[in-house]
C-alpha cells in the first residue's frame, strides 16, 4: 500500500504588498473579459475607498477619437457625471441636467458646461446643451480586486464599495490565511462579490465567483473610474 505524502503547509505572506505580483500575473482569471486586457493598475480611487489592482480593458476607438482631439483623461467628478448625464446628442435642458447631477443651471455652466464646451464635449444653445458625441466611456471592462492577509470583513466592506464603479469586483485572500473564510461564503454570494486566495507559488484557489450583483455599478461612476485608470496608463506610458 502506497503512502502519500503529507502536505505542505503553505507559508503565509508577510505583506499584502507581496501578494500583488502574483495576483497581477493571475489577472485574467479574475476579469475573464472578452479581448482580454490592457492592463492591471494600482492604486486606483473608486466612488469610494482606493482599489488595490484595478484590471482594464480600454476602449481604443474611444480614446484614440480623443487623442486625435487633444483630450485626454478627464477625472472631474461633476465634468464626468455631466457628461454621462447628457448622454446622446438629443438636445436636454440645462436645468434638467443640473438637477439630475445635484447642482443649478448657472452655477453648473459657470463650473462645468462651460469648460467642457470649450473641449469641444458639448454644445449650448439657449438654456439647452447637447453632446457632440466626442466622449465615450474610456473603457470596455473593469475588475476591481481587494487584497487582504486576512481580515475578509473588512475586505468585503471596501469590495461592496468598489462595486459602484466596476463590473466585477473581488476579494483576494491569504492561502495560508483563508480558512476562517470558508463557512461565510454565502456572505460574499448574496452581494455578488468574488473571493479567491492565492499562496505563494502565485495558484489561485477560486471560492465564489463574482454574480448576482447587490449594488450594480453605477454608469457614472464606472466612467470615472475608467478615466482615472486611462490617466494612470498613460502616466506610465509616458514616464
Amino acid at each position: 500500500m502506497s503512502v502519500s505524502a503529507p502536505e505542505i503547509p503553505t507559508e503565509p505572506f508577510r505583506w499584502e504588498s507581496e501578494m500583488t505580483p502574483l495576483v497581477e500575473s493571475a489577472a485574467e482569471r479574475f476579469a475573464r473579459s472578452a479581448g482580454g486586457h490592457d492592463a492591471v493598475l494600482t492604486e486606483i480611487p473608486a466612488a469610494i475607498g482606493i482599489v488595490d489592482l484595478l484590471v482594464v480593458r480600454f476602449d481604443h476607438e474611444a480614446i484614440a477619437t480623443r487623442t486625435a482631439a487633444e483630450i485626454g483623461p478627464i477625472c472631474s467628478r461633476m465634468k464626468i457625471h455631466v457628461l454621462d448625464s447628457v448622454g446622446t446628442r438629443r438636445w436636454r435642458r440645462i436645468d434638467t441636467i443640473a438637477r439630475q447631477v445635484g447642482s443649478n443651471g448657472a452655477a453648473l455652466t459657470r463650473s462645468t458646461l462651460v469648460p467642457l464646451t470649450d473641449m469641444g464635449l458639448i454644445e449650448m444653445e439657449g438654456g439647452r446643451l447637447r453632446s457632440t458625441g466626442l466622449w465615450t466611456p474610456a473603457a470596455r471592462h473593469v475588475t476591481a480586486i481587494e487584497l487582504k492577509l486576512s481580515k475578509w470583513r473588512s475586505a468585503l466592506r471596501q469590495a461592496d464599495n468598489f462595486a459602484l464603479s466596476s463590473d466585477r469586483t473581488w476579494v483576494v485572500l491569504d492561502q495560508a490565511k483563508a480558512s476562517g473564510v470558508r463557512g461565510h461564503l454565502d456572505r460574499f454570494r448574496s452581494v455578488g462579490i468574488g473571493l479567491a486566495a492565492i499562496d505563494q507559488q502565485g495558484d489561485v484557489n477560486v471560492l465564489a465567483q463574482p454574480s448576482g450583483r447587490r449594488r450594480p455599478a453605477v454608469r457614472w461612476l464606472r466612467s470615472l473610474m475608467a478615466e482615472r485608470a486611462w490617466a494612470a496608463h498613460s502616466a506610465v506610458l509616458t514616464v
